[in-house]
Formats: structure tokens, C-alpha cells, sequence
């Protein structure tokens, strides 16, 4: 469009990476040079990077070119997203090998042959691949096995990777540390300064044809090189519309006014903000939050009640100080309590069933009152290494002219003692430390035989043996009564855990004692050899 009225000969700023128009910058000199001799030199593999727009294609494509003609050949690969059998099959493509339904192995064992065969000429086989940060890491990986094709002293294939700093960052993960230290050569393409970004424009210009002075001012390459900041494609964009704008308004050479409105013009458009629509929307959320603060106000004023008249001072009648609220209760003792409650129910609980147990008739000679009373407390079930005792079984009975103070007696009567006398630390143990399941022991050599339930029926009460209290003990966390039998007097069985139960009248579960109660051992020396033995 506008090359004539430019005096050009060709497009100088397109964006397509035109090998012919390539800067030789410093930067991109040296990546130049770091490719021919990695190439040439058989290094196995050479790295360029650079940040988007500073000419890697434009290099790589010069390279190609330059490789016309030459023993070396090129395999250009512009689509990294690969498998490395997809990889494999680009690769054989290239050297004129269709490799279809060919196995891994099979492709990898041509492909042996191919480059012997090519470095027996003297000629040898370089693998491009552009955007090189996109390919899979899997591939990547595999890429070793490209150069492990090799003869003692030189390797058969080189691989060249170009892409951005991602690259880089990719080639320094743990999973590829090995192909990372096989990469002999590398390269990086930086920024251009101000001053080769002006020789940039320039040698753009010349390369098609024209004259730097006739096309643009200085003052228009300094506006353009400020925009662009050493981006070459950024440059390269900025003077072709530069260019048609001038054309269209007929100035040459370009001034800086005109790069100024086109900048201005190219430049990324933000919508603005229409400050009249958020009116509304700000007066409503100040009549809301009004509202609101109204509403709160209501609330705390009401929500306080009447005030009290004012007092007016007197002599006569001295004004009564205003009752103190208690504190409110902390977490911690309403837990507490709650437990103490929970323990204090249970308890009431086994109390109200052992009290309504009919007591049995039996002679008025057997057992004095205060026996059938206790006997009466340790109806509950006991369970003997987890084993249950049928809780069928009567008390001892009782005399006949006892029956009714028993029957008289009422739960609360004989739970009382016990429930005003639970000790707190008692409920806060009981509380944490729950009581765990006892498993059933396993019956072996040498275990206990449970008493059938018909023999316990038809066993005659004996006399307790009861003498005098001999041991006290005080419980402590995770004991056991049985266990503290066996600990007391050596040996353990049903009698003797009536005895103990009958010495301790609060003693109500013997499954049930708490840490921190004191219980009664009693003296058994009148115990036989017979009930020992049991």
C-alpha cells in the first residue's frame, strides 16, 4: 500500500519471521554462533531461549537457511505437543521412512541405521524444534534417547531446543536433571537498548530497499523505540501502522506528532468507568446503612428495659444497695456439673431398682435386720472378669419381722447417703475417663467355672466371718474391685466379694467404684480351706 510512496521494495516491518531481515545484534549474533558451533561440533544439544518477540523463529529460520546446501540435514518441528512415538514418526517422515504399525524398538532401530549410514558420509542430522517449553516433559525425557545414538567419538544426531525462559525452568525439574546436564551449548536473546532498537528501524529499512532519512524523523524513531522497549516485534508493528497512517495522510518523512496519535490510537482500550450509574446504587447504600444504624440504635435502647425512677436522698430510709448478678457460669464448671448429674442419676437410677425387688420370707432366726438391708443394696449385678452373674439370684433372706421396715424403706432412703457424699474430683474422673467394655475372658485351663443358676438358687447363706475391719484402701483411677480383692487377700471368689460387698454398704455396683472412695476390707482369718479353694 504504501511502498511506492516510500520508495520501498518490499513489506520492511511484516511480522512474518523473514530470515533476510534478521539484526545482527550482539545478543542475537552470539546465539547465532553458539548454534553452528554446538551444531557443528556434534555437542549433542544446544538451548536458545528469549522472552516472546525477540526473533527466535526469525534465527532459527536464518539457521535453516543457511544449512541449504550444506552435510548437514535439518528436521524442523513447530508443533512440540508430542508424544515421543509421535516424536519418533515426525522424525522418520523427515528421513523418507513411513514407519507405520512399526513398533518403538523397530523405529529407534531404522532410525540407528539411517544415521550410521548418513555419518558414513559424512553428513549428519540435527532435530529443531521451536517452542520447545511446550513440549511434555515425558518427551523431553526421551529425548536422551535421540543422543545415546552414537559412535565412540562423535554423536549421530544433535538436538536443538528454542524456546521462552519457561524452557529453562522446565529443563531445571528433578525429572529431567539428566537431559539438563547433557546440554552443552546455550544461548539467550535478550531486550534490544535504545540505540539498537534505532538501528533496528534502520536496517529494516534499508533491508527493503528505501531510505531511513526519507521515512522516518529522528524524533519519530525515538517515540517508537520508547513504546516498543527493545522488543523487536513490538518495533515491527508499531512502524507498519506508523507507515499507513502517514500514508494516508500524506507525510513523509513520519514525524513524531503523527507516531504520538497513532500510539494512541494502537493503544489497548479500557472502558470508562460511567460514574452516573454507581449514583443510585452509592445513595441507596447510604439510606441502607441509615436504616440500619437507626434499627440498632431501637434495639439497644429497648432492649435495656424501663430505667429506674431516680432516688431521691433520705434520712430516714437509707437507699438499699442494688442487687449483684451472679457471674455468669464458665464452660468448664456447667460441664462439670452436668456430669455430676448425669453420675448422680445413673446412680438413682440402681437404687429404684433394688428397691423395688420384692425381699424373700424366710425364718425370723436366719439374719438380723441390718444384714437383710445390706444384702438388699448388693442385689446388683457383679461381673466377675467380664463374666455376668445372674442378677436372678435372691439376697440372703431376710426375717419375717424385718420385712416390713425393709419393705418401708424408700430408694431415695438408701441412695441419699451415697449422692450427698460424691466427692467432685470423684464426677470430673468418672467424666474423662469413661468406663471401657470388659471382653468375656476366653475359658482355658485353670479359669474359673461359673456357678449355675440353679446351684446359686439353692445355695444356703452362710454366716459372712465378718470380725473386724482389717485393711482400707483408697481407689484409684482404672482399679478394679475384683482386682483389689485379689491384691487384699491373695486369692478371689463369690464369697469373698459378698464379705467385701457387706462391709461396704455404698458399695452398691461392684462394678462401679469410684477414684478417690475408701473401701473396707474385712477380716476373713475364719474363711476355710473349702471356700478359699473356691
Amino acid at each position: 500500500m504504501y511502498l511506492s510512496y516510500f520508495g520501498l521494495e518490499r513489506e520492511p516491518f511484516h511480522i512474518t519471521p523473514d530470515p533476510d531481515f534478521l539484526f545482527p545484534s550482539p545478543c542475537h549474533k552470539e546465539a547465532f554462533a553458539a548454534v553452528l558451533y554446538g551444531v557443528q561440533q556434534q555437542k549433542g544439544f544446544v538451548v536458545v531461549t528469549g522472552e516472546v518477540g525477540t526473533g527466535k523463529t526469525t534465527l532459527l529460520r536464518a539457521y535453516i537457511q543457511k544449512l541449504k546446501g550444506s552435510n548437514i540435514q535439518p528436521i524442523y518441528v513447530f508443533d512440540p505437543h508430542l508424544s515421543f512415538e509421535e516424536l519418533l514418526e515426525a522424525i522418520m517422515h523427515e528421513c523418507g521412512n513411513d514407519t507405520a504399525g512399526l513398533s518403538q524398538f523397530a523405529r529407534l532401530q531404522w532410525l540407528r541405521h539411517y544415521l550410521i549410514g548418513c555419518y558414513e558420509k559424512e553428513q549428519s542430522v540435527v532435530l529443531i524444534v521451536d517452542e520447545a517449553q511446550n513440549m511434555p516433559v515425558e518427551t523431553l525425557e526421551n529425548l536422551r534417547v535421540l543422543t545415546n545414538l552414537e559412535t565412540t567419538k562423535d554423536k549421530l544426531m544433535q538436538v536443538l531446543l528454542v524456546g521462552q525462559p519457561e524452557l529453562e525452568e522446565k529443563l531445571a525439574l528433578h525429572g529431567l536433571r539428566q537431559l539438563n546436564q547433557r546440554v552443552a551449548v546455550r544461548a539467550t536473546l535478550r531486550q534490544l537498548t535504545k540505540q539498537e532498537s534505532a538501528d533496528y528501524i534502520r536496517h529494516r529499512i534499508i533491508q527493503a530497499g528505501g531510505s531511513p532519512d526519507d521515512v522516518f524523523t529522528a524524533q519519530a524513531v525515538n517515540a517508537i523505540v520508547a513504546h516498543a522497549k527493545g522488543n523487536p516485534r513490538v518495533l515491527n508493528i508499531t512502524c507498519d501502522n506508523v507507515l499507513i497512517s502517514a500514508f494516508g495522510a500524506r507525510q513523509a518523512p513520519v514525524k513524531a506528532p503523527l507516531v504520538k496519535e497513532v500510539l494512541r490510537d494502537i493503544a489497548p482500550k479500557r472502558p470508562a468507568a460511567d460514574w452516573k450509574r454507581y449514583v443510585p446504587v452509592a445513595a441507596a447504600a447510604g439510606i441502607a446503612a441509615t436504616v440500619i444504624l437507626a434499627g440498632s440504635a431501637a434495639v439497644m435502647m429497648f432492649s435495656r428495659g424501663p430505667q429506674p425512677a431516680p432516688v431521691e436522698a433520705s434520712v430516714a430510709a437509707p437507699m438499699e444497695a442494688p442487687p449483684v448478678s451472679e457471674p455468669a457460669a464458665a464452660p468448664e464448671a456447667v460441664a462439670r456439673v452436668d456430669a455430676r448429674q448425669i453420675t448422680l442419676d445413673k446412680m438413682n437410677e440402681r437404687a429404684e431398682a433394688l428397691a423395688g425387688a420384692t425381699p424373700a420370707v424366710v425364718e425370723p432366726e436366719s439374719v438380723p435386720a441390718s444384714e437383710a438391708v445390706q444384702a438388699a443394696e448388693s442385689a446388683s449385678t457383679p461381673v466377675e472378669g467380664g463374666v455376668e452373674v445372674d442378677s436372678a439370684v435372691a439376697p440372703p433372706a431376710a426375717p419375717a419381722a424385718v420385712e416390713p421396715a425393709v419393705a418401708e424403706a424408700p430408694a431415695a432412703a438408701v441412695v441419699s447417703p451415697v449422692v450427698d457424699t460424691v466427692p467432685e474430683a470423684v464426677i470430673e474422673t468418672v467424666t474423662e475417663s469413661p468406663e471401657k467394655p470388659v471382653a468375656p475372658p476366653v475359658a482355658g485351663p485353670g479359669s474359673p467355672t461359673p456357678v449355675p443358676e440353679a446351684e446359686a438358687e439353692a445355695a444356703p447363706a452362710q454366716d459372712s466371718g465378718i470380725t473386724a475391719a482389717t485393711a482400707k484402701r483408697m481407689v484409684e483411677p482404672g482399679d478394679q474391685l475384683i482386682r483389689l480383692i485379689r491384691k487384699n487377700y491373695g486369692y478371689y471368689n463369690e464369697s469373698l466379694l459378698q464379705k467385701v460387698q457387706a462391709a461396704n454398704p455404698r458399695l452398691l455396683d461392684p462394678n462401679l467404684i469410684l477414684a478417690g472412695e475408701e473401701l473396707v476390707f474385712p477380716d476373713v482369718s475364719t474363711v476355710t480351706s473349702a471356700e478359699a479353694a473356691q
